[in-house]
C-alpha cells in the first residue's frame, strides 16, 4: 500500500483540510473588528503582513530557499504565479468587500457554487471526466444562481466572482511546479506593489489606519498574515492524503459556518425568494456530494476485488 494511502495519513489528511475549511468558515467573525476599514486598504495591509510571515517561515526552510531561488530563474514559472496571484488577488479583494459591507451570505453562496465551477473548469480545461449527476449538479447551480438573478432581484456578482476567482486560482495551482511556501511567497510578492503604492497613498493622505487601532483591531490586523497562510498551508499538507472528492466533500464545511454567521451573527436580511435560491444551489451541492460519495464507494469495491 502508498504510504500517502494509510490509514494514519488518511486520517492526517482528513484533520488537516477539515481544520483548514473550519478556520475559512470563522474568518467572517475574523475580520469582523476591521469591518469599519477601508477594504482596499485591509486588503493592502493582510497582503504585506502575509508577504512578512511567510519570510520568517522561509528562513526555517533551506531547501524551500533554494526553489525559490531557481525560481526567479525560470520564466514559465513566474508566468504562472503571476497568474495564480492575480486571481488570489482578486479572490481576497472581492471576499474582504464582501465582509466589510456584510455581505456574509453571498460570500458563502460563492464558495457553495465553487466546488461545481472548479468541476467544470477541469472537464474544460484538463478534459477531466464527469459523471451524469455531475453534469445535472452544474445545470441546477446554474438554475439556481438564474432565480437569485431574476426572481431574487439580485444578481449575485459577489458570488459569482468568488467561486470564478477560486476555481481559476485552483486550475493554475494544478499546473503550479513549486511547493505552498515558496509558491505562496511568489503570489503575495507580485500582489506587494499593489501594498506598497496604495499604503503609500494612504500615508500622503493621512489615511493610513495602523497605531490609532484599538488593541483588539490591531491584533486582528497584525496577525492576518498568519491567519492568512496557515490555513493554506494546512489545506496543501492534508489535500495529499486524501482522494480529491473528500477534498470537495470536506469544502463544504466553511460556506456553511460562513452561512451560520451571515444569519446568526452579521442578522443579514434573507427573504423567502432569496432561500429558493440558496435552497436550489443546496441541491446541486447534495447531487454532486451524492455523487461523489457513489463513486467513492464504487472505487473501494473494486479495488476489494482485484485484491
Amino acid at each position: 500500500m502508498n504510504a500517502n494511502l494509510s490509514p494514519e495519513n488518511y486520517k492526517k489528511g482528513i484533520l488537516l483540510t477539515l481544520t483548514c475549511y473550519i478556520i475559512w468558515g470563522f474568518f467572517p467573525i475574523y475580520w469582523f473588528p476591521l469591518a469599519g476599514l477601508d477594504p482596499l486598504q485591509l486588503m493592502a495591509q493582510r497582503i504585506g503582513w502575509a508577504l512578512l510571515f511567510i519570510a520568517i517561515l522561509l528562513l526555517f526552510r533551506r531547501e524551500d530557499r533554494l526553489l525559490l531561488a531557481d525560481a526567479f530563474r525560470n520564466r514559465k514559472i513566474l508566468l504562472t504565479f503571476i497568474g495564480s496571484s492575480f486571481f488570489l488577488f482578486l479572490n481576497w479583494s472581492i471576499y474582504l468587500y464582501a465582509i466589510s459591507s456584510k455581505q456574509v451570505l453571498e460570500a458563502s453562496l460563492g464558495y457553495y457554487i465553487n466546488p461545481l465551477v472548479s468541476i467544470f473548469l477541469g472537464r474544460l480545461l484538463f478534459k477531466e471526466t464527469l459523471t451524469s449527476m455531475q453534469y445535472i449538479a452544474i445545470a441546477v447551480a446554474g438554475i439556481g444562481v438564474l432565480w437569485l438573478a431574476i426572481l431574487g432581484g439580485t444578481f449575485p456578482f459577489i458570488a459569482l466572482l468568488l467561486a470564478f476567482s477560486f476555481a481559476f486560482y485552483g486550475a493554475i495551482k494544478k499546473i503550479a511546479s513549486l511547493p505552498p511556501l515558496p509558491g505562496l511567497f511568489l503570489e503575495t510578492l507580485f500582489m506587494s506593489p499593489f501594498t506598497i503604492i496604495y499604503l503609500t497613498m494612504m500615508y500622503q493622505q493621512n489615511t493610513l489606519v495602523f497605531l490609532e487601532l484599538e488593541s483588539l483591531p490591531l491584533f486582528v490586523l497584525i496577525f492576518s498574515g498568519a491567519a492568512t497562510t496557515i490555513p493554506l498551508l494546512l489545506f496543501a499538507k492534508g489535500a495529499k492524503y486524501i482522494p480529491l472528492s473528500i477534498v470537495g466533500i470536506l469544502q463544504y464545511a466553511s460556506p456553511t459556518l460562513q452561512f451560520i454567521s451571515g444569519i446568526w451573527i452579521f442578522e443579514e436580511a434573507f427573504s423567502l425568494s432569496r432561500f429558493i435560491g440558496f435552497a436550489i444551489v443546496w441541491g446541486a451541492v447534495f447531487l454532486y456530494i451524492g455523487s461523489e460519495i457513489y463513486r467513492f464507494q464504487r472505487n473501494k469495491r473494486a479495488s476489494k476485488i482485484v485484491k
